[in-house]
């Protein structure tokens, strides 16, 4: 993510949403355009325009504040922006909250504008007491919420307020989705790339088979775990060159489905094999040993991975 924008502070996410007091519930209203114009001013804008896309979007919506007891507003009222309740007590303010002052030191939480938000959780539906907003006397709405989590204002959300706290706090943040999609997408580009450079003739082919088939038949006499490291990755490599498309940690979520028994001319290196993870039965141990030998340093991580 760090690569699609800089850090975001809060501020820059909600700064040109409408003023609110606590318990306005209206769940759709008009931006301010006149402090929309002012934030423009204050920030480059970007985010707003390339993330959130402010512009596509003709009606505010979910920006709608909780009720808070009266109690809770006041104690609100006592803290600095960018500070905890626990922070407030320790330079001499009394708070009136009832929880135990030594448990909930962050209990109560002003959120700061100019640093990054506090992780955005499910538990928001329960109370905001920890999201409370940096300059006004409420908790964060569903929709500052959902800009701190990169959702664009066109996203509908829908039920009860509750309900779409719960959505946007067990939500994975657009633009986390869009970087781990275009990991994946770097990633299966290599591989193809990799798979394309990687041409065996037929006896190679075969001659890797055979090496296959001899070493995990010495291994039902001499266990796996005292071949050498030197070997070890020799016939590590060659499981690579012959079966350049599986990855060496998908062989822990193989399932329980596997091929047909293998056919006549097929080894038994290859076939059966395991649906899920695409890994042949026989070569498993194999994989296991060479993840093990990668977690305690006796085997490199380019040829764990890209042998």
């Amino acid at each position: 993510i760090g690569d699609l924008l800089p850090l975001i502070t809060l501020g820059e996410a909600i700064e040109d949403l409408p003023v609110l007091e606590a318990g306005d519930e209206r769940v759709i209203q008009d931006y301010d355009l006149a402090l929309r114009k002012v934030y423009m001013n204050k920030y480059s804008g970007n985010f707003l325009n390339d993330v959130l896309d402010i512009k596509k979007s003709d009606k505010l919506t979910w920006h709608c504040s909780r009720p808070h007891s009266d109690r809770d507003l006041r104690d609100f009222a006592r803290l600095h922006e960018g500070e905890t309740c626990g922070r407030a007590i320790a330079r001499g303010i009394e708070m009136e909250f009832p929880y135990n002052r030594d448990s909930f030191k962050d209990r109560y939480t002003r959120q700061s504008r100019s640093s990054l938000c506090s992780t955005i959780v499910a538990h928001l539906k329960n109370d905001g007491l920890m999201f409370i907003h940096p300059t006004q006397t409420r908790s964060l709405t569903p929709r500052e919420a959902a800009r701190v989590q990169t959702f664009p204002d066109t996203f509908k959300f829908f039920g009860m307020r509750s309900h779409v706290f719960t959505q946007i706090g067990n939500a994975v943040p657009p633009l986390v989705g869009t970087a781990v999609g275009n990991g994946l997408l770097d990633y299966l580009s290599q591989c193809d790339q990799t798979a394309k450079k990687i041409t065996i003739s037929q006896s190679q082919k075969s001659k890797l088979i055979s090496d296959l088939e001899e070493f995990v038949n010495n291994t039902y006499i001499h266990p796996i775990d005292y071949v050498e490291d030197t070997e070890f990755c020799e016939i590590w490599k060659k499981i690579h060159a012959l079966l350049p498309h599986l990855h060496p940690e998908s062989i822990l979520d193989n399932g329980g489905e596997m091929s047909t028994v293998a056919k006549r001319n097929v080894s038994f290196c290859l076939e059966p094999f395991f649906i899920r993870s695409g890994w042949p039965i026989e070569l498993v141990p194999i994989a296991y040993e060479a993840r093990k030998r990668y977690k305690s340093n006796r085997l490199a991580s380019y040829d764990y991975f890209h042998a």
